[in-house]
């Protein structure tokens, strides 16, 4: 690392009152954001940042770990503090009530789908009991793999029953653009006005065929968001299911639901 680099990014002010590990893991986050380690796997040791930033071990591996929250760094002895594949690629937040579509657009990213699945069948009976479904009820459902610049974020499947919106088809979705958004689809070509989403996120391993997709290993940890849509005459219209790759993080920001 040159002294030109060092001068202009390791820098830490111990004059303001911002915590020291908050201004570590800025820093780093910044190096990330740069794309400065993606021909440089291996991150910056603990002996080095606590050398060049004269800032205590314990400060080192506060602002790490938070930045193994974020899934932007791994841990790994011998090595070090490692850099997560793809990982400069973040969607710098979330918006609630909005299509990952919508989300990723108004971020200025370039959101391409890849439909993998589309067909109608009789629903698992994990699908029945939440969409309320009777046994002889059908279901059209489909398989998506999500890509944002590129790059594999996020597999996606969806159940919505045959008898809500009866001529859905594989051709409403795009590979591009608004009309790949389940959402878009739902309301601007079926007509059928979203009220709401319930969700619920937990912590998965990826499956073999879903890490294959995700281009990582079988095992890795993931983020799973269920969520059932609701219209506005509050029938539950759609389950739909997402799995984040680590390379996929999420900050929050709360924007009332609107349609397009």
């Amino acid at each position: 690392m040159s002294e030109e680099f060092q001068s202009q990014f390791l820098k830490i002010d111990k004059t303001t009152s911002e915590p020291l590990y908050l201004q570590v893991q800025k820093l780093l986050e910044k190096l990330i954001s740069k794309n400065y380690f993606d021909n440089k796997p291996h991150f910056l040791t603990e002996k080095f940042l606590i050398e060049k930033l004269n800032v205590s071990r314990n400060t080192i591996r506060l602002a790490v770990s938070k930045l193994i929250e974020k899934g932007l760094v791994v841990s790994e002895r011998p090595k070090g503090i490692v850099v997560v594949q793809n990982s400069s690629r973040i969607m710098e937040e979330t918006v609630s009530g909005l299509s990952n579509t919508e989300a990723a657009i108004k971020l200025g990213q370039t959101p391409i789908t890849n439909i993998l699945d589309f067909k109608i069948v009789n629903p698992p009976r994990f699908i029945i009991s939440q969409l309320l479904l009777s046994n002889n009820d059908k279901v059209f459902y489909c398989k998506r793999l999500r890509f944002n610049n590129k790059i594999p974020l996020f597999i996606n499947y969806f159940y919505i029953p045959q008898k809500i919106i009866p001529n859905l088809s594989r051709n409403d979705f795009g590979g591009r653009g608004y009309d790949q958004s389940l959402y878009f689809v739902i309301e601007r070509k079926h007509d059928i006005e979203i009220l709401m989403t319930v969700e619920e996120v937990q912590a998965v391993l990826l499956k073999a065929e879903d890490a294959i997709l995700l281009k990582t290993k079988k095992g890795t940890p993931a983020l799973s968001r269920r969520v059932l849509v609701y219209s506005r005459d509050s029938r539950i219209i759609c389950y739909n299911e997402t799995l984040f790759s680590n390379s996929y993080v999420m900050k929050g920001l709360v924007h009332k639901r609107r349609r397009l």
